[in-house]
């Protein structure tokens, strides 16, 4: 809005040879309507005219949109892994990542292993788990949980609902999905 109406009075000056000021370039009745007269039309409508309604319209759409999306990639996800589960972690190297909770002072949260899942990472923000490839090293399986632990205490689940949020309302800025 400030920009336009700004350049309004530059183009007015302009056509009329006098010195950029507030002189409002409106169009009065009288005149022809120029075109600084048209760039501060387009000043008012989009502060507090129908444009600036479609605008802001526009804006909600599409976050609905990047929302359902969200949504969509999300759920799907968590369907993936819920069906391809093979089974819980047990045994020895339960009871090591029970002592893992222990050093780290982390009340243990559920792990599964999931088939095919190319990395292990942590799912979920209300009752989160591990979920791990059943293609991992059993001599590699304690570091990656001692990993997928330190996000987990780091709250990078509901850090993770942030970023979502942020893409959300910010769609347009490419440096917040970066």
């Amino acid at each position: 809005h400030d920009a336009l109406i700004d350049l309004s009075y530059q183009m007015r000056a302009a056509e009329t040879r006098e010195e950029p000021g507030p002189v409002s370039p409106m169009n009065t009745g009288d005149d022809e309507y120029t075109p600084a007269m048209f760039v501060f039309d387009m000043a008012v409508y989009s502060s507090y005219g129908w444009m600036g309604k479609w605008v802001f319209f526009a804006y909600l759409a599409v976050n609905g949109g990047v929302l359902l999306y969200m949504i969509i990639q999300n759920v799907c996800f968590r369907q993936n892994l819920r069906h391809n589960r093979v089974s819980a972690m047990e045994g020895q190297q339960w009871q090591q990542y029970l002592s893992l909770c222990d050093q780290r002072k982390v009340k243990p949260i559920p792990v599964f292993y999931v088939d095919p899942l190319p990395s292990a990472c942590l799912v979920g923000v209300v009752q989160p788990y591990i979920a791990l490839p059943l293609t991992s090293k059993p001599n590699e399986t304690i570091h990656v949980l001692d990993h997928e632990i330190c996000h987990y205490k780091g709250w990078d689940h509901l850090w993770g609902l942030v970023r979502l949020l942020c893409c959300i309302v910010h769609w347009f800025n490419p440096l917040v999905w970066l």
